[in-house]
């Protein structure tokens, strides 16, 4: 089997759907290239190859051809200033352009009336508006012939033929007019996207440039891309955190808000797990490196965030189509105008007054605001289709442990079968415990810590999802396990009686004999139930636990939160269900740890990995993915996806009526082609408009 590389290349230039099309074209070119995939808000593109890289020069040229710009070296980009604030990018944008439509319409209007218009035509020569046209509209026009020469028609191709079409009848002026609207046009566009853009843009200014080395001759600042795992660094008060890793000296107060939304500071140690692009208010740090740069916690969610619109749903899907066909359709409009009114001014103002760029953009705009904006929230959506599938969840199943529950059982209690010996039995679960990643490890492991063990190696460690651990502890065979083996009555009422106060309880076995009982209990996360109330109310009418635990411990988690529940069921179990459901028109909301529940995960229309912060299967299973502990994210990620569709369809909607009725009123030669060339850039503004409510909190 072949094996494939890849690399990121930044694009810069690109404004709409479109471009990214032309890009994917230009980059298969390239020798050597197998594939790549192109991502409009990122401005970036990944090129999959075999073998060597293909040539730098080759790649800026194709892309350079295609009328974009490539940059190579993506971890020196220099830092984009990126979109200012709503209130002064997008207030003045539009006032601009309605200053400048409303200034050149009327001057136009009014010179027709006074003949002002037909006086400075004939008393300039042609060439001299010839050389303006040139001038104004060259880069356009490039890009028209280079299409033409690729049988492609582009947006602009129509308002080129409108141009055109102008210059033939004699109308200098009007050409020269869609000339300028054509460039506004084009600013418009990119500024729309920029604005979308705005989030990714915070999320890649957060991420840190350098870091504190330290090393035997002091310490160095050096770029992050050149740390290497294990590398220790210095962090002082103010200053973000550079790397993944763990605390070796100090303490401090950390705002982990970049990361996850999180407000509260948290205090850390030696010891603790911290994460890059977090800020450091008090106190110095020395951490040793983990993860670094794109390999970073930060580094992912900036890449899931960039790489959100490639997972496009039914509604871009569409758009997408439309708009392939929507440039021939209005190129026959425009024929047939002129074949039956046989006024060609007429049939230059249908050409002029469509927008094909604004159907493109109604739905990417919105998504990309959207993802960018819930990523700052601590809600990472991997994508426009999964925005489109939340909308419709019907159903929501829940694992118990660490997604109802904090995750940090305690052991309550521990009952000894006769003939063992307690710190025996304590030290032996210790030592096959500490190579369990399950939560009732850790517990294990703190209740046996309180007693100043020494845990001895373990041999053989198998660890059998849903049913327990084991391994060979000094010649035992020590097995933690769900269920007994064997079980006298004595123990047999003491488990029965640990049950039925809601207990998760653990059986432990020596070679097979049942040597003690374990119980631990778990707390109900405070937020869960106002959160299950809330959606409920937002239409979630089926709601379910699914839990691998006791029935009595489930079933008293449910009662608290006053919802069914399914329990003592393994992972291929969660799974059935699920299909199950889906089989009957369910559509399944999944949430989990994203550890054990991956398969579940996967299979709903959507899974939510719940607390993913450093979890890597969670990142990579999930659809959502909630970096913080937080069970009001989860309505929050409903009403998001609810608010960005609405947008979508009002962006769709619009853009549909707006290009009726400009394409009617040219058709029947009540629109003059200037009129028509300024009108087509509206709908690109009143997408930025609205879609821009997506980047403020509701």
């Amino acid at each position: 089997m072949a094996t494939y590389h890849s690399t990121d290349i930044t694009i810069k230039g690109m404004d709409c759907a479109e471009c990214t099309l032309h890009v994917k074209e230009a980059l298969a070119s390239v020798p050597g290239v197998i594939s790549a995939d192109v991502y409009l808000g990122a401005e970036r593109a990944t090129i999959r190859f075999s073998g060597e890289q293909p040539q730098p020069r080759d790649i800026e040229q194709a892309v350079k051809i295609a009328g974009y710009e490539a940059i190579l070296d993506i971890e020196n980009i220099p830092d984009s200033q990126g979109p200012i604030s709503f209130s002064s990018f997008g207030k003045t944008t539009i006032l601009s352009f309605i200053g400048i439509v409303v200034f050149v319409l009327s001057a136009t209007i009014i010179g027709e009336q006074l003949g002002l218009i037909s006086s400075l035509e004939n008393r300039v020569p042609w060439y001299f508006w010839l050389v303006l046209i040139m001038i104004g509209g060259y880069s356009i026009m490039t890009k028209v012939i280079r299409a033409l020469f690729k049988r492609k028609i582009i947006s602009h191709t129509l308002m080129t033929a409108s141009m055109i079409t102008a210059i033939i009848a004699g109308e200098w002026t009007t050409a020269l007019l869609i000339v300028i609207f054509m460039r506004l046009g084009d600013f418009i566009e990119r500024n729309t996207t920029e604005k979308a853009r705005q989030a990714v843009h915070s999320l890649r200014k957060a991420a840190p440039r350098s870091a504190h080395l330290v090393h035997p001759n002091g310490i160095k600042d050096i770029p992050i891309s050149a740390l290497s795992n294990g590398d220790i660094v210095q962090v002082k008060p103010g200053e973000s955190i550079p790397v993944d890793g763990m605390v070796l000296e100090g303490s401090a107060i950390v705002d982990n808000s970049t990361i996850s939304g999180e407000s509260m500071p948290q205090e850390v140690g030696p010891g603790d797990m911290i994460y890059a692009a977090s800020l450091l208010t008090t106190g110095s740090l020395r951490i040793k490196t983990t993860a670094a740069g794109k390999e970073s916690l930060f580094g992912r969610i900036i890449k899931l965030v960039e790489e959100a619109e490639g997972n496009r749903g039914e509604m871009q899907t569409l758009a997408d189509r439309f708009s392939a066909i929507y440039l021939p359709i209005v190129g026959f409009i425009a024929l047939i105008t002129f074949l039956i009114s046989k006024n060609a001014i007429a049939a230059a103002a249908v050409m002029a007054v469509s927008c094909s760029c604004s159907f493109s953009l109604a739905t990417p705009v919105a998504m990309l605001a959207s993802i960018g904006r819930a990523a700052q929230e601590g809600l990472l959506f991997k994508g426009g289709k999964y925005i489109e599938e939340m909308v419709n969840i019907d159903t929501l199943l829940i694992d118990k442990t660490g997604t109802l529950t904090l995750g940090k059982p305690e052991i309550t209690d521990m009952h000894v079968s006769d003939g063992f010996d307690r710190m025996t039995i304590l030290k032996n679960i210790a030592a096959v415990e500490q190579d369990s990643e399950h939560p009732l490890a850790d517990a294990i492991l703190r209740f046996a810590d309180e007693e100043k063990i020494a845990i001895p190696k373990t041999e053989n460690f198998s660890s059998d999802i849903g049913k327990g651990v084991s391994g060979i502890v000094d010649h035992t065979l020590v097995e933690i396990q769900n269920n007994p083996q064997q079980i006298g009555n004595r123990m047999q009422s003491i488990a029965n009686k640990l049950l039925e106060e809601g207990k998760t309880i653990v059986y432990v076995h020596f070679d097979g004999r049942l040597a003690a009982i374990l119980a631990a209990e778990d707390s109900l996360r405070i937020e869960a139930k106002d959160a299950i109330d809330t959606l409920k109310n937002m239409g979630i009418d089926t709601i379910m636990i699914i839990s691998g635990d006791h029935r009595t411990a489930v079933g008293k988690i449910a009662a608290q939160l006053e919802i069914d529940y399914s329990a003592e069921m393994l992972p291929h179990e969660k799974i059935d269900l699920v299909k199950e459901l889906q089989k009957s028109g369910r559509k399944v909301m999944m949430i989990g740890d994203g550890i054990n529940d991956a398969p579940a995960l996967a299979q709903a229309e959507i899974g939510v990995a719940m607390g993913a912060k450093g979890t890597e299967i969670a990142i990579e299973t999930a659809h959502v993915v909630l970096l913080r502990d937080d069970w009001s994210l989860i309505p929050k990620a409903i009403d998001i996806a609810k608010r960005t569709i609405r947008i979508v369809r009002l962006n769709i909607f619009f853009t549909a009526i707006y290009n009726l009725f400009g394409i009617s009123l040219a058709a029947f030669g009540i629109l003059a082609p200037s009129i028509a060339a300024a009108m087509q850039s509206i709908p690109d503004v009143g997408i930025m408009a609205n879609s821009a409510r997506l980047l403020k909190d509701k």
